[in-house]
Order: C-alpha cells, then structure tokens, then sequence
C-alpha cells in the first residue's frame, strides 16, 4: 500500500462442499463474517497489516478427501473493500482435520477372528485364528499381526499370506499390498507367529459420513496358504486408517532444535521452527499447538509485533486465547526478536552494501553467523549495539 486508505469490510466466506458419484454437489458447511464492525471504516497507514480471526467448524464437518469421484474440499475466501480502489480478492484451499478422524481421544480396541477347515474324509480339522492389538492405525504404521494354526491335516503349512484390502462408495473391494511370511507348520503340529505389516504411505484415510454419503474402509486378509489347494483359510481383520494427529508434537532434541531456529533467519521460518522457537528459546511451549494451528510462518509471526500492525496485540492475545498477560509476554518475545533480526540489515547498510541484504536472507545468514565469521578488528566499529 503507497498511502495511507480506508478500509470499509474485510469479507471472509469459508466453504466446505461434498460431491459423491452420481449425486449433485453438497453444501457441508458455510460461514460468511466481518472483520470491520458495521458502520465503521479503519484507516490503513503505508505497510502491510494483519488481520487475525478465528471461527469454530461444525462437528460434522469430515477432514478433507479426494478419494476417485469422491470428495470433501474447503475454501476460504477473503475479500477487502478499499476506499476508492477495487477490491481484493483471495482465495485459497484450506485442509480441515477432524480430530474423530485421529487417533487423538480414540480408544484402541483389539481384533481377532478364526476361521477351520475339514479334510476332505471329514475326519480332521485345520485352524486359525489371527489378532491385531487394536483397529486403527496410521499410513507408515507398522500392524503387529498374530496368527495361531493347528495343522490336523496331511499337508505342510508353508506361509502366511497378508494383504490390505480397500472398499467403499462405487469402489469394488480389491488388495492395495500383499506381504508373505515363511513360517511353516507340519502336520499334527500348530504354530503360532507374530508378523509385522508396514501399512502403505500413500494409503489414504477412512471415511464414512452421512455428510457426504461417501465411504471407504479397510481390512487385512491374513491367509493360510494350503499347498495344492484352492480352499486356504483366511480370516478379515477390519481396521480404519486415521490421519495423524495433528495435536501431537514429536518428541525432539532442545539442542538439535534451537540450533535450527537460531541458524535460520526468521522471516524464513516455516511452522515448524516458529514452533520450535516458542517451544526452546521464548519459552512458552504452551502456545505451540496455537501456531500450528493457524499454520503461522516467520514472516506471520513477525507482523504481530511490527510497527505497521496496530492490531498486533489482539493476534497475540488470539494465540493465547484471550489470556492478555501470555498476550503480552508473546508480543514482547517477537518484538526482542524482530530486534535482532534488523541486525543483520543495519549492519549492511552501514558498510553501504543494503543491495546484498535479499542475498543474506536467501542464504539464511544470521546475525550470530555473521559475528562468528568477522575476523577482522577494524569492522568491529561497524557493528550495530
């Protein structure tokens, strides 16, 4: 912005639309609100400025899917109305997670089936049976499978045939994955072994929602195979694939983490070191979860304290959610921070090389860097206090 202009609304549309095979599109969800009270306008000064909100999803609103012609996408659309200029327009695709959709607050349940097969005389009886600890889990996650067999036939028991099966809306069932695992059992014996199946990265999550009248679902086939005949056992373990929870905060190492914060200029920082700097080096790793959250950036994190936002404070105080003392304690944290960060550039430009400063910041050459690499006396006279 070159001047100084008014601000009559900032309209925000969010929009969630489910599509099935064969069916019309459907509204999941919509919320239309206004960030500038009503019959008021705010002026804008020079610079950029931020506006945080926040808003609650219905419960029934499922996690973003696209799944062959099935689909539940959300955007958010934001439109500012500026006083003797056209509006601004932005749109962008917004990814929701349902926590029911996690493992966050699910309660594992263990499966098991069995299944027996009779000879052909009718006098002797092949069984089965295999379990998971529990029936859900998460791409890349490893199913701890146990399978137990009684051989009374007459025919050795080689292997054990694991495959993950798909199902769901206009979708016949088929096996994404198939593992065999050699653990023979000799007839009049049984055998009981525990075989380990990574599931899938690329498999994608379960849903099943009146919302959207779509469905997809999961099972592992676990399969006795019986040598020369078309009769194995098999036994169907239904499982969900859930998606990550995003609440989760991966156990890291403080060291390993606050040398990455601290060697990253911070304009650059994606979410995950903003929270990594709450978390190490502000102190204040309750507000992490807020951040990722709102999917805040460096360059986010920084506004909230510039000179240019005057609504800087109630961003934090958002972050916060309304605890004003945390609010502050934010706010100042940034401020310090955006203080070390100019360093770097009032540096430069006092030795009359500003034209290197997006050089610098590309490289993610911090002020802590720079001082470690001055190994000349004479320029200490240029370093800003």
């Amino acid at each position: 912005m070159l001047k100084s202009q008014y601000l009559l609304r900032i309209l925000v549309t969010f929009l969630g639309t489910a599509r099935a095979p064969g069916k019309k599109a459907k509204k999941i969800t919509t919320s239309l609100f206004n960030l500038v009270p009503e019959g008021t306008r705010i002026r804008l000064e020079r610079g950029k400025h931020v506006f945080p909100f926040s808003f609650q999803l219905p419960p029934h609103c499922p996690s973003t899917f696209s799944y062959g012609s099935n689909s539940a996408l959300y955007t958010l659309c934001v439109e500012a109305d500026v006083v003797n200029l056209e509006d601004e327009k932005f749109t962008k695709s917004v990814r929701v997670v349902n926590l029911s959709e996690t493992p966050h607050g699910r309660v594992a349940r263990p499966v098991s089936q069995g299944a027996n097969k009779r000879s052909i005389a009718g006098s002797k009886t092949t069984t089965m049976s295999a379990s998971i600890p529990k029936d859900f889990y998460t791409p890349l996650e490893d199913v701890e499978v146990t399978v137990f067999a009684e051989n009374f036939g007459n025919k050795k028991i080689k292997k054990v045939n694991v495959q993950l099966f798909v199902s769901g809306s206009s979708l016949s069932s088929f096996p994404i994955r198939t593992l065999r695992f050699y653990n023979p059992v000799y007839p009049g014996y049984s055998g009981k072994t525990t075989v380990i199946y990574e599931l899938p990265k690329e498999v994608h999550h379960s849903f099943s929602s009146a919302t959207t009248t779509s469905e997809l679902q999961y099972s592992l086939k676990v399969v006795l195979d019986i040598p020369n005949t078309s009769n194995d056992l098999e036994v169907l373990l239904p499982i969900s694939i859930v998606i990550p929870d995003p609440k989760a905060v991966v156990p890291t190492s403080a060291i390993d983490e606050t040398a990455k914060v601290l060697g990253a200029i911070p304009k650059t920082w994606t979410p995950h070191l903003v929270q990594m700097w709450l978390i190490h080096v502000a102190q204040l790793p309750q507000l992490a979860s807020s951040t990722l959250a709102f999917d805040l950036k460096g360059t986010e994190l920084l506004s909230l304290a510039s000179s240019n936002n005057p609504r800087g404070k109630e961003g934090c105080n958002i972050l916060t959610q309304g605890d004003a003392a945390k609010g502050e304690e934010l706010f100042n944290k940034i401020f310090e921070l955006i203080s070390a960060t100019e360093k770097v550039e009032i540096f430069l430009k006092k030795l009359g090389m500003a034209k290197y400063i997006p050089k610098f910041v590309a490289e993610e050459i911090t002020w802590d860097v720079l001082l470690n690499s001055v190994q000349e006396p004479h320029l200490l006279r240029f370093l800003p206090v």
